[in-house]
């Protein structure tokens, strides 16, 4: 299975994540950069084991999409997915983000998740709807 890049790059959240790693040095975005390709391949592969299993987590609002999981120097970072019946040979990338965590508030923390999720199913439904043409 190969991965399809679906990921809106003007959306504020993925100009966030960018941003941030261009702030860090250029040894820490590379083993980031990795981790995250690693993990990625992993996943279409069918091969994140029990030991990783909390890097994979399905969305419980849609069965069809799937949030990668990276904690990369102190910094959480989230991934969204589809696996699209109409495109089985691919996992698309969908949104991808810094999670934000209210220090105030576990709803407020959910509510912005959630935001985040909205995107990303927003961003799978238009995708299926246009043969996932840009």
């Amino acid at each position: 299975m190969s991965w399809l890049d679906f990921i809106d790059q003007d959306n504020e959240e993925v100009l966030s994540f960018y941003l941030w790693l261009q702030g860090l040095a250029e040894v820490d975005q590379e083993l980031v950069i990795g981790r995250i390709r690693a993990l990625r391949e992993l996943a279409a592969a069918g091969e994140i084991d029990e030991f990783d299993e909390e890097s994979l987590v399905p969305i419980r609002r849609d069965p069809d999409l799937y949030e990668l999981r990276w904690n990369e120097l102190g910094t959480l970072i989230r991934q969204y997915h589809g696996e699209p019946p109409s495109r089985p040979e691919v996992l698309v990338n969908l949104h991808l983000h810094i999670k934000r965590i209210s220090p105030t508030s576990e709803a407020v923390t959910e509510d912005l998740q959630n935001i985040e999720i909205s995107h990303a199913l927003m961003r799978y439904r238009g995708g299926e709807s246009r043969s996932w043409q840009s």
